[in-house]
């Protein structure tokens, strides 16, 4: 694709949690591709976001199409999902796993 275009994913959320979501907000964001799996913890640079709707009860999902910006540069990238809850601090570091996605940009 190419580099800095519009682009969405259609991403389902399911609360594995124990508590409704509650102001969480989705996040895309993007690192430098790695072979296999980034388990770096970085969270990457935000590319786009979505509010995740409260009130999401435990075992429930919902359907949510996010847009975002492919990152400026060509280059070969992960894509990752992370969810920020209420009080500014990430799921990710409570063991849940991000979704990584393959994206390749092309300079203009």
């Amino acid at each position: 694709m190419a580099a800095g275009s519009a682009l969405s994913y259609r991403i389902r959320v399911i609360n594995h949690g124990n508590t409704a979501s509650d102001d969480w907000t989705l996040e895309l964001r993007h690192v430098p591709r790695v072979p296999v799996y980034d388990g770096s913890g970085q969270l990457g640079t935000l590319i786009g976001s979505l509010a995740v709707p409260d009130g999401l009860q435990t075992g429930a999902s919902v359907d949510l199409t996010i847009a975002a910006t492919a990152p400026a540069g060509g280059g070969n990238w992960l894509v990752k999902t992370e969810v920020q809850l209420a009080d500014g601090s990430y799921a990710s570091p409570t063991g849940v796993v991000s979704m990584q996605l393959p994206l390749t940009t092309i300079a203009p």
